[in-house]
């Protein structure tokens, strides 16, 4: 299930599934190409609100960017995992000068209510 289809099943919740009001929040592991092959994952925090029987959501992302390997003890396929070392242990190696970075940031979304 992607985090779209997530945010549609609270969608339909709210409209047709009787909860005038709810409020709702998931953290999920997830990860999408071209990155599944050198990340791990990224962690999504999806909130989602119905007031009023409207809908409302918001996808926040705060992750560190960084070739971590994890020594075959995530779901990171075993390609991906060889790849991440072979990066990590380059970068280590030669001092290339890439440094691990945070991406934080949201999106917010709600129903149009014409």
């Amino acid at each position: 299930m992607t985090v779209l289809d997530m945010i549609e099943a609270e969608r339909r919740r709210c409209k047709h599934g009787g909860r005038y009001w709810m409020n709702s929040s998931k953290e999920v592991a997830a990860v999408g190409a071209p990155w599944e092959l050198a990340l791990g994952y990224v962690e999504l925090t999806i909130s989602t609100t119905c007031a009023c029987g409207v809908f409302s959501f918001s996808v926040c992302l705060d992750d560190t960017y960084d070739f971590d390997p994890k020594w075959l003890k995530t779901h990171r396929f075993p390609q991906g995992e060889v790849y991440t070392t072979l990066v990590w242990a380059t970068q280590n190696a030669l001092r290339c000068g890439w440094r691990p970075y945070q991406i934080t940031g949201c999106y917010h979304g709600a129903e149009c209510t014409f």
